[in-house]
């Protein structure tokens, strides 16, 4: 086995996605294939399924059925497996741990001096270019904690009675909408039903600034302004603490295996919401900057 065969590899890996993509991936129908255990099983039986999702939550839930965008794509990947020699895929699976956890070690260590100047070599920058500490140790903490680190930048951008009256405002906003609807003559007497269907479901999430986002969820005028006050409470030290017990330990001299468990804590938190019914809730990113609207479903998702 050599560099080339792992090059090779992740090239017929390349081809099986392009080759699989031939559906439009916005296509609801196209992409819409449930299958249930058994046929998952062996459309790609390189994986078991009950055990891997099993491994993300804490009380194991097989989704029944698993919707697969591209069918085609596990078919190919698992024939290029079965033809893959086992010391091929080893090297490729260290290689994927490497480029996905190496930035979280020292810069000192041999595997993370490789994979840097790999990275670096890839946009053209320089191989001693490094990026500022302190803006690694800011992503990571906002990304691992955001919730936590949020609520000391609510208390200070969001004094007062600042969060009421922006509640205040989007309710008005909302009830102006209805208000409207009857006298709106170019609707007809459907669409105005759907309308009103959708002012009462619908989600507004606006963004804002960059430790905690502004957060308007609006669903039977249940709003939520700039931060989230369940699951978890940003005003409630022991609701963040338990929000974030999953994530401990938290140890000053581990930082790798605090993002890791971060990480992974993450990951249960999403994967412990499928088959359960969908609703409003607090879904944003605390690190992220942006602005969007999108309806809730009533319906259960896996």
């Amino acid at each position: 086995m050599s560099p080339s065969d792992v090059v090779c590899f992740i090239s017929q890996i390349a081809d099986c996605s392009d080759n699989a993509l031939s559906v439009d991936v916005d296509d609801p129908i196209g992409t819409y294939n449930p299958y249930n255990s058994s046929a998952l099983q062996n459309l790609f039986p390189s994986i078991s399924f009950p055990d891997y999702f099993a491994s993300f939550t804490p009380r194991p839930r097989y989704p029944d059925p698993v919707i697969v965008a591209t069918p085609s794509f596990f078919s190919k990947l698992s024939k290029l497996l079965d033809n893959t020699a086992p010391d091929v895929l080893e090297a490729y699976f260290a290689y994927e741990t490497a480029q996905s956890l190496s930035s979280l070690l020292s810069s000192k260590e041999p595997v993370r001096r490789q994979i840097d100047q790999f990275q670096l070599s890839l946009v053209g920058l320089p191989a001693d270019a490094k990026r500022p500490r302190k803006e690694v140790c800011l992503e990571q903490i906002t990304d691992s904690y955001g919730f936590l680190v949020g609520r000391y930048f609510v208390q200070k951008a969001f004094p007062g009675e600042s969060k009421e009256y922006a509640e205040e405002v989007i309710e008005a906003i909302i009830q102006a909408f209805r208000d409207r609807l009857p006298g709106l003559s170019w609707l007809d007497k459907v669409t105005r039903e759907k309308a009103q269907e959708k002012v009462d479901a619908i989600s507004h999430k606006v963004s804002l600034l960059v430790l905690i986002v502004s957060s308007v969820v609006l669903n039977t005028l249940a709003c939520q302004i700039g931060y989230p006050t369940a699951n978890p409470d940003t005003e409630d030290p022991a609701s963040l603490e338990r929000y974030y017990s999953i994530n401990a330990p938290i140890k000053s001299d581990d930082f790798f295996g605090n993002v890791l468990r971060s990480t992974i804590a993450d990951k249960r938190r999403e994967w412990v919401k499928v088959g359960r019914e969908r609703g409003p809730e607090f879904d944003m990113v605390p690190s992220e900057v942006n602005a969007y609207y999108q309806s809730v479903s009533s319906s259960s998702e896996s």
